[in-house]
């Protein structure tokens, strides 16, 4: 079976007939950006698709689709060991892995507990490897460890969460949930509000982004004109919120993500994927959807594509001091790296790229940490 691969070139559209979702190299391309899009009728319609976008060019084309197991799809993101891309399913009820030719899996469902995940970026990992995810209709944040099947409620209703939405995890281990407040979640469920925002006029929370140097930007929908507003807070302090962008065309959602070198901020609304400078704050139009799409929207979820980083042993895409001890593992005992690790790759510990993992490879190791701390 062939799939048909437009892409936007100029004005107009070059098709280019290629195998399912195949990308012509069988990995992912980094600093690419991947889009959830929905025609207004949903997967009803079979109106469901992964959009990838060449921020470079402005290149785009489908890599799945209804027919892949799409169905009101909204959040996005890599798994930690930048092998699959993973996106959550609301009416479908289920979370798919997508590897780099478009061929999908479903790796969770109703049996596992999902009630209707949801949010432009309701799922993410943290450095120990546990997965989190926003559910809409039941109303939980449900976390999945490496090594369990089955999740435990980590909050619901009852601690006050009233749907599914945007997810980062911050240094110490705790979730902020970007739904309509700006929630915390600590890792033992203790939920508290970081930041209000829902008042009337107010902007409501919607999709969120976190930096290596702990900066958090939280995209809003204002409620009053349906516009979207970007904020960003300093070292993860509610009090140093501070305005970065705005006059964004929402009905409903936009979802953010930063580029692979995170100077970057990209922002999809409605109909269109811009890129914010985040020294300068210019922006700037990267895609609109192709006018025969015109009822479909491309703000349901985002993800950029960062190439695996050597050195990076626990997969949280850094490379820091909470990678040592992974490293040592790796180096002295391949079974425990393994039994521990197992969500993560080991040959990243060959930071020397010699093909050999082995104590030549330490210093690189230190200086690869070194230049994190330097930033």
């Amino acid at each position: 079976m062939l799939r048909f691969r437009f892409l936007l070139v100029g004005t107009g559209l070059l098709c280019v007939t290629v195998g399912i979702g195949q990308s012509g190299q069988g990995t992912f391309s980094p600093g690419n950006i991947f889009l959830s899009e929905l025609g207004l009728e949903g997967c009803r319609a079979e109106r469901s698709w992964i959009r990838e976008v060449d921020p470079a060019t402005g290149e785009s084309w489908l890599i799945a689709d209804y027919f892949d197991g799409l169905c009101n799809n909204s959040g996005l993101a890599f798994t930690p060991d930048a092998a699959r891309l993973r996106v959550i399913n609301l009416t479908g009820n289920d979370i798919m892995d997508f590897d780099s030719n478009g061929v999908g899996a479903i790796v969770y469902d109703s049996s596992h507990g999902l009630g209707g995940p949801f949010g432009g970026n309701g799922l993410a990992w943290d450095r120990e490897g546990n997965f989190f995810v926003a559910n809409e209709y039941s109303q939980q944040i449900l976390h999945f460890s490496p090594d369990a099947q089955q999740p435990v409620v980590l909050a619901d209703r009852n601690d006050g969460i009233t749907g599914g939405g945007g997810l980062a995890v911050l240094s110490n281990g705790d979730l902020l949930l970007a739904e309509d407040r700006l929630f915390r979640i600590t890792r033992a469920g203790i939920v508290s509000v970081f930041d209000p925002y829902f008042v009337r006029t107010y902007p409501v929370a919607r999709t969120i982004a976190r930096s290596k140097n702990g900066t958090i930007y939280l995209g809003a929908r204002h409620v009053e004109g349906n516009s979207g507003t970007i904020y960003k807070y300093d070292h993860e302090d509610a009090s140093t919120r501070q305005l970065v962008a705005e006059g964004f065309q929402i009905f409903n959602w936009m979802s953010i993500a930063l580029s692979e070198d995170e100077s970057v901020l990209y922002v999809v609304e409605q109909w269109n994927l811009y890129s914010v400078d985040l020294d300068t704050y210019e922006r700037r139009l990267l895609f609109t959807v192709p006018s025969d799409e015109s009822q479909a929207s491309v703000g349901r979820g985002i993800a950029v594509y960062k190439a695996p980083k050597p050195g990076d042993m626990n997969c949280d895409n850094w490379v820091n001091n909470f990678d040592i001890d992974p490293f040592v593992l790796a180096l002295t005992d391949e079974a425990g790296y393994q039994a521990r690790f197992g969500w993560c790759d080991r040959t990243r510990a060959d930071v020397n790229r010699d093909g050999t993992i082995d104590n030549f490879d330490i210093d690189a190791f230190v200086a690869a940490v070194i230049a994190h701390t330097d930033d």
